[in-house]
């Protein structure tokens, strides 16, 4: 499963959530505000 069809399945616009990045063996938290996805 792709995380596409997780957050579409799971998630809500204008839910927040944190992603974490791994970058140089180092997790960063991100803070994310969930938008609508575009028409088409």
């Amino acid at each position: 499963m792709t995380f596409h069809l997780i957050l579409e399945e799971y998630a809500m616009p204008g839910q927040r959530i944190n992603v974490v990045v791994v970058k140089d063996n180092q997790p960063i938290t991100i803070d994310v505000e969930l938008g609508s996805r575009p028409p088409g």
